[in-house]
């Protein structure tokens, strides 16, 4: 897949004739579907057999700058407007894999949220407890239905996007990694998906990063 995506963005750089330009953007949209995909299998199975999402964290993570750039690339392609406020700078955390998750959270709003209103994301930490929001209008839906989309390869019938259904069941697990929890409620026409979690990490987990850091004897 990568070897494909450095092929696509080498042929944009030269000059195209005809359709050309249109036929290579889609082979690099097509190969990071598909990279998207195998991606997520890939962490479906680490969940599933090795207890769970591995994580490098970072206790200085810059969780903004990595959240802003992600709302960045997911404008970039669509055309709905992502509204953003995000009260947060360092936070303990993979920061990789947050925005992993805030990702996956975005492109569920944009593919199935209703066109014409925004979506918005906001991030705090209260009490020691960091919080994200993500929200987009919806028509509503039935609480065991919302309970269901964190199900491994859950897609509605009348669901959207060209995904395998793993979404937001990854977008949980990585909530749970960090000792955190993932849920979806509606709210006064909005579906809202929350993920807490501690701000810091449990002191033993500090202890574990400090002595996998120190270097060896």
């Amino acid at each position: 897949m990568q070897a494909i995506q450095a092929g696509a963005r080498l042929l944009e750089r030269e000059p195209q004739r005809n359709n050309a330009a249109t036929i290579i953007r889609q082979i690099g949209d097509s190969a990071r579907r598909m990279e998207t995909m195998i991606r997520d299998l890939l962490d479906l199975t680490m969940s599933r057999l090795d207890g769970g999402l591995p994580l490098e964290r970072d206790p200085e993570a810059d969780l903004r700058s990595e959240f802003e750039q992600v709302v960045a690339e997911i404008e970039a392609v669509t055309p709905r407007a992502i509204h953003v406020d995000l009260a947060i700078a360092r936070i303990d955390c993979d920061r990789a894999r947050m925005g992993q998750l805030l990702s996956n959270l975005l492109s569920n709003a944009v593919t199935h949220g209703s066109p014409d209103l925004p979506v918005r994301v906001e991030a705090r930490v209260l009490d020691r407890i960091f919080q994200l929001t993500v929200s987009n209008a919806s028509a509503p839906i039935p609480a065991a239905v919302l309970h269901g989309l964190f199900q491994p390869f859950s897609r509605g019938k009348d669901s959207k996007g060209s995904g395998i259904g793993l979404g937001l069941y990854i977008a949980s697990e990585i909530a749970r990694a960090h000792g955190g929890h993932l849920t979806a409620e509606m709210r006064s026409g909005n579906v809202v998906f929350t993920m807490t979690m501690p701000a810091a990490a449990p002191a033993e987990e500090q202890r574990r990063i400090a002595r996998s850091a120190a270097p060896k004897a």
